[in-house]
């Protein structure tokens, strides 16, 4: 955390927070390098994360039927999108976000990028899950549901 709040005062000085992830680095060999550019531009350490570093494991339950659903996908923007959805007694919920989440996330991003906006991703995250569930609500009302 003391870390965290240090690179964040020196804003974007390239040499301190390149010496600070020297430091990070022995806390963060699991997760492997830290990706400068995007520490740099956003001012705290971003790690690299690959793919194959990822891993999916899924427990029915007491359920007849899996009802959970999973994202794991890279963004245009390099960000992994790492996301579980629940079924919570039926899986259309959580299809419906495992289908259409990613490409609302992307576009909300791309918007930003247009608009030569500064949003933060918390802030793109929370105007896509806004957005998929006013989708999914006008989908089930119009009957696509069954």
């Amino acid at each position: 955390m003391i870390l965290l709040s240090k690179i964040r005062q020196c804003g974007t000085h390239r040499k301190l927070i390149r010496s600070l992830c020297s430091l990070a680095r022995s806390s963060l060999r699991s997760v492997g390098t830290i990706n400068y550019d995007r520490s740099l531009e956003h001012g705290f350490l971003i790690p690299d994360i690959s793919l194959d570093d990822v891993g999916v494991s899924s427990v029915i339950g007491a359920r007849k039927h899996q009802e959970d659903r999973y994202v794991v996908q890279t963004l245009k923007n390099g960000s992994l999108l790492l996301g579980v959805f629940d079924g919570h007694g039926g899986s259309l919920a959580a299809t419906y976000t495992q289908k259409h989440l990613p490409s609302l996330l992307e576009e909300v991003l791309e918007q930003q990028e247009d608009n030569k906006t500064n949003i933060s991703m918390a802030d793109a995250m929370a105007k896509a899950f806004l957005d998929i569930n006013a989708n999914l609500l006008n989908y089930v009302r119009k009957g696509k549901a069954g």
